[in-house]
């Protein structure tokens, strides 16, 4: 039994990155060796064990029996080798072993060499068994701003369209992860370049704004980063991409309002009340705080300003002694309303 680092943790200390998380292949054991050793499995579909915090995986290789996310089985025998394993890895640069005991790299497939040069290539023909790497080798251009090999993109071509058969939530969680990256709208453009957005399931994601990524801050969370670039939604797109309610609410807000907001300077003061009233400005004032943030990023004409001074105004307002006037709800609501245009 031999136990390797593996994976991200190996890519990152080559980068001179302190790697967050470990994980470790386990070379030439079996699943009640592991129990016995004081392991806990964890893993469904394959052995994983857990141990003092950390993930161990036994050595595994898949083969491809049908189209789609699930179309694999996976061999986890005690003679699967470790350069099987790694063969069976997304991208060379994650493919990459470090032996503890021996301080030595193992790097079957230069992926050393290609972290220096900054392209993200493809380990085997295996990568096509996973219509997923094709988000997740996305995901690495915008990481580390590296080029994606031509090779790869071909391949990404090739299989793009199975990605019509990943769940939603799965798509999400690569975009969510893809759109807090530094440089997120490379993960958009290299998507673009292999055709993508071509396929239904990653329709929506095909915004016109994606360069307003390149203006975001790290202060700036999911939400605002997804409204940045939700402009293809439709009111149906947001449930059909299992988007979290917090993202989707801020989508859906800026899609309908961006436009009116854009014109609030110069619109009538009736217009600009109704639009206040439309952004819920009174009942969640904290959508609106964020509605702001995303106007900071995509445009620099202070609109924010003009619209707190006006919430300020109409939330001066006492609309209990305006209730306490009248007769109707009805009543009420026109009161409150002139009320407060005239303090606008």
């Amino acid at each position: 039994m031999k136990i390797y680092e593996v994976g991200g943790c190996v890519r990152d200390r080559l980068l001179g990155v302190q790697p967050k998380d470990f994980d470790y292949v386990v070379v030439g054991s079996i699943e009640q060796e592991m129990l016995d050793l004081g392991f806990q499995k964890v893993g469904k579909g394959f052995p994983v064990f857990l141990k003092d915090g950390r993930e161990y995986a036994l050595a595994r290789k898949e083969r491809k029996t049908g189209p789609g996310y699930y179309g694999f089985d996976t061999v986890f025998t005690p003679d699967v080798t470790l350069e099987q394993d790694l063969q069976r890895r997304d991208l060379t640069i994650n493919s990459i072993a470090y032996d503890r005991e021996t301080n030595q790299i193992i790097d079957p497939f230069n992926g050393e060499a290609d972290l220096a040069l900054g392209v993200l290539r493809h380990t085997s023909e295996a990568f096509a068994e996973d219509p997923v790497r094709v988000l997740r080798t996305a995901r690495f251009a915008a990481r580390y701003g590296f080029i994606v090999a031509d090779e790869t993109f071909e391949l990404m071509r090739k299989i793009v369209h199975e990605l019509d058969m990943v769940p939603q939530e799965r798509i999400w969680a690569e975009f969510e992860k893809g759109l807090m990256e530094v440089q997120s709208y490379k993960m958009f453009h290299a998507l673009e370049q292999c055709n993508a957005f071509s396929v239904d399931a990653l329709k929506s994601y095909n915004s016109n704004c994606v360069d307003n990524l390149t203006n975001v801050k790290p202060s700036n969370d999911i939400a605002v980063r997804f409204a940045l670039i939700c402009d293809q939604f439709e009111d149906e797109d947001f449930v059909r991409c299992c988007i979290p309610t917090n993202c989707a609410d801020l989508g859906s807000y800026i899609n309908k309002h961006y436009d009116s907001l854009l014109f609030y300077k110069s619109s009538s003061r009736e217009f600009r009340l109704k639009l206040l009233y439309s952004l819920n400005v009174f009942s969640r004032p904290q959508l609106i705080e964020k509605c702001f943030e995303v106007l900071h990023v995509r445009t620099d004409y202070g609109i924010d300003d003009i619209i707190r001074e006006d919430i300020k105004s109409v939330v001066s307002i006492d609309a209990a002694t305006i209730a306490a006037k009248c007769k109707t709800g009805e009543e009420i609501k026109a009161k409150l309303f002139l009320a407060r245009l005239a303090v606008m």
